[in-house]
């Protein structure tokens, strides 16, 4: 429905990627019947809320990708869309077999770098020899970073807009900082 930014509305800003541009799924939106792509559908599927209304901001939905001046002009809001999101949800798409081990290992490095010096950073090694930590875990942290999301130029402000962000690959998530704080 549509929202104005002075009523200061809570909302999740979505960030994804589209995937083909065949629009293969629909949803109704302000009473219409709206085409959108299917891992734009697989993302609605995922944060739906069944039991309350779900606010959530998607630029295929909230701008009229048809209008050339609309789409313009919508773009300087984009840091204002992220910024004022309760939250950026970040869809990677649908879960693949690595993905648990990978969103495992980001939570699981989190949580060690929370709980004290356990790593000796003077030995990068060191994090291999981590108890539980082995290489399979690194081929899947791989994997997960080669999805589409993390080449994309926009996400940049969208992460960096936003003031809390979790990223969601099927039933796996972590936080934005977890991640951040693997990879960088």
């Amino acid at each position: 429905s549509p929202v104005s930014f002075a009523s200061k509305p809570t909302y999740k800003a979505l960030s994804y990627t589209w995937g083909t541009s065949s629009k293969t799924h629909t949803i109704e939106c302000d009473g219409k019947i709206l085409p959108i792509t299917a891992n734009l559908h697989s993302a609605l599927q995922r944060f739906r809320e069944k039991k309350q209304v779900c606010a959530i901001w998607v630029d295929a939905i909230c701008i009229n990708q048809d209008d050339t001046l609309e789409r313009n002009q919508q773009v300087q809001n984009m840091a204002q869309v992220y910024s004022s999101a309760s939250e950026v949800v970040i869809w990677l798409g649908d879960e693949i077999e690595t993905d648990a081990e990978a969103f495992a290992f980001i939570n699981l490095f989190d949580k060690t770098l929370k709980s004290g010096p356990q790593i000796d950073w003077d030995d990068p090694q060191s994090i291999f020899e981590l108890p539980g930590w082995g290489s399979t875990f690194w081929k899947s942290l791989a994997a997960l970073l080669r999805r589409p999301w993390f080449v994309r130029l926009w996400v940049i402000q969208e992460v960096v807009m936003a003031s809390n962000a979790r990223l969601f690959c099927g039933s796996q998530t972590c936080t934005w900082e977890s991640i951040s704080r693997m990879v960088i």
